[in-house]
């Protein structure tokens, strides 16, 4: 029996050695596979808030919000009192974004297209000194929401500090959104997610590009643990999994447990443990 688990360890270690010892990469690039194969680890004390965000699932499919108002919203409402955000004005958003204060202009745009389209609601407007001050209260906002952490956003927008921002909230948005709402594909025990990028990208509205350098912005931030694995069953199709970076170790875990029972063949991009040992006794766990 022991001869066998060693056997059938051997052979899921292969796996992971081919991962890391691609033939025709540079010494370099093996070293720049290997961060990326292990770059979100479980994040020791990490506490959430019960505050949160929220954002209506008609926004992710309203094709005439763009992927700013989307990025807007998204903060305002992470950071509103119930019903309410207090205090609103766009040259303040601009600065806590790292944003010029030219930017003003967009983000009164983004603002009025989030009213046009009935999301947000002017309670009281009022002047301080040349600036316009608003009270605003959120539609339907206690209805079909998914949940945003406000402390996810504070980290987003205090460790970036350019345009990009809107990009990196809005792809967060929709990868969070997805986690919550898509009961289908979730995995219970885990609070893992599989999504294609075409949809993350379509509830996004980003262009493949920018969403795949937000997408690893998320992750090289710890915000959002991501394996992309090839699929046995399916010719190699890859298949992006998604959880909460507070989740990473379950992530790792349910990989393992995919490459056990030869659902997928290899991990292309994303979350392994990087330690052989700690893989075999995980492995010897799931064995017994």
């Amino acid at each position: 029996m022991v001869t066998m688990e060693k056997e059938k360890i051997n052979r899921l270690d292969t796996k992971f050695i081919d991962v890391l010892n691609k033939t025709h990469l540079s010494k370099e690039e093996k070293r720049e596979q290997y961060k990326i194969l292990h770059r979100a680890k479980k994040q020791e004390g990490i506490k959430f808030s019960g505050k949160f965000g929220k954002v209506p699932t008609s926004m992710f499919d309203d094709k005439s919000i763009r992927s700013q108002s989307l990025a807007l919203y998204t903060y305002l409402s992470a950071n509103a009192h119930g019903w309410k955000y207090l205090d609103f004005n766009s040259k303040i958003i601009a600065g806590r974004f790292g944003l010029s204060k030219f930017m003003k202009k967009e983000i009164d745009g983004y603002f009025q297209e989030l009213i046009d389209n009935g999301y947000i609601k002017i309670v009281k407007k009022w002047m301080s000194g040349k600036s316009e001050f608003y009270d605003l209260s959120f539609e339907d906002y206690s209805k079909d929401f998914s949940k945003v952490y406000t402390e996810d956003i504070y980290k987003i927008t205090g460790d970036l500090n350019s345009p990009k921002v809107f990009s990196v909230i809005s792809a967060y948005a929709a990868i969070k959104s997805t986690l919550y709402e898509d009961k289908s594909n979730l995995n219970e025990d885990s609070g893992i997610v599989y999504a294609s990028a075409s949809l993350l990208e379509d509830r996004s509205k980003l262009s493949t590009g920018t969403f795949f350098t937000a997408r690893r912005w998320l992750t090289d931030n710890c915000i959002i643990s991501t394996i992309k694995a090839n699929l046995s069953h399916r010719q190699g199709v890859k298949k992006n999994y998604y959880s909460l970076y507070s989740e990473a170790y379950g992530l790792e875990r349910f990989m393992i447990r995919a490459w056990i029972d030869n659902r997928i063949n290899y991990v292309s991009e994303g979350v392994v443990v990087d330690n052989p040992e700690k893989i075999n006794q995980e492995i010897l766990k799931m064995l017994v």
